[in-house]
């Protein structure tokens, strides 16, 4: 197959804006600690499952102590915290705007890489980096949804979901 790429990237897009209209829709039926508690129990069999049919283990039994501390923490940080604050955003502000945020990420990462890390960006990383601004700012010039305008007591509650709530 000559074009496995751009469908891997399309079905990658689709599922990623699947599962966020999913989600802000489940967070606000349900709230957003039930959403990420369902979530971590159905990824954690998941995660079990791979484990198992790919090491034949559902632990990584032979991971030292150090592993096993760092892998605890990642996932802390990862599956609950993150979750939760993103959570927290498709109900205050919609998974659009969310998205948004989320689609300009890899260009803040360049652009920090860049200035702490003195890392080259490139003449193509730049044009990706235009692109992607670009992008974002089309969306945002878009028609608004009043679903997703930040009204006065969406604005309020930004710095309790700042704070996990």
């Amino acid at each position: 197959m000559d074009r496995v790429g751009e469908i891997a990237a399309l079905g990658t897009a689709l599922c990623w804006t699947a599962s966020a209209l999913f989600f802000e829709r489940a967070s606000k039926r349900i709230g957003v600690l039930a959403v990420n508690f369902y979530k971590l129990l159905f990824a954690t069999v998941f995660l079990a499952i791979v484990a198992w049919i790919s090491t034949g283990n559902m632990l990584p039994l032979g991971a030292s102590p150090k592993a096993w501390a760092f892998l605890s923490l990642s996932g802390l940080v990862g599956f609950v915290f993150t979750d939760i604050f993103l959570f927290s955003a498709y109900v205050l502000v919609g998974a659009r705007v969310t998205m948004l945020f989320m689609a300009a990420s890899p260009a803040v990462t360049a652009l920090l890489g860049f200035v702490f890390l003195h890392e080259d960006i490139g003449v193509k990383g730049v044009l990706g980096l235009c692109i992607t601004a670009s992008g974002i700012a089309i969306a945002t010039m878009g028609k608004r949804d009043a679903r997703t305008t930040m009204t006065p007591d969406k604005q309020k509650a930004l710095p309790s979901a700042s704070k996990g709530m």
